[in-house]
């Protein structure tokens, strides 16, 4: 944590994105079915380095339609908004989700959950091969 009581890594972003992200994530009480996020502060140092080096990328060229912050309190804990591809059924949609990664990421594979339309939760566990 940093003086402002921050997790390591994470960058301010605007007020009113972490309202939205707020709003999405009580609106959908978002807790992926079958993972658990493992505590503040029990991510590796390797872990944290990984993922500040994966979100300063992520801000200095971002992709068109992809969204992602990490939870203020706990790095470990992403949420992510996808964009609907133009010319397809999901234009003008946005989706919603998080990845839940692990505390000795990168070496163990991130669970990503989204959150479909209709408020169902649908969660990919990524393996190890």
């Amino acid at each position: 944590m940093n003086e402002n009581g921050r997790a390591e890594g994470v960058v301010d972003t605007s007020p009113e994105e972490r309202r939205k992200l707020a709003s999405a994530s009580k609106e959908f009480n978002c807790k992926p079915p079958g993972v658990s996020v493992p505590p503040p502060g029990s991510a590796s140092d390797g872990a944290i380095r990984r993922l500040q080096k994966d979100y300063a990328k992520m801000m200095q060229d971002p992709t068109d339609g992809i969204r992602a912050l990490p939870n203020e309190k706990n790095i470990l804990e992403w949420h992510y908004c996808l964009k609907g591809s133009p010319d397809t059924p999901f234009a003008g949609g946005y989706y919603w989700g998080k990845v839940i990664f692990k505390e000795n990421f990168p070496w163990s594979p991130p669970a990503i959950t989204m959150i479909t339309p209709n408020g169902r939760k649908t969660t990919i566990f990524l393996e190890n091969k």
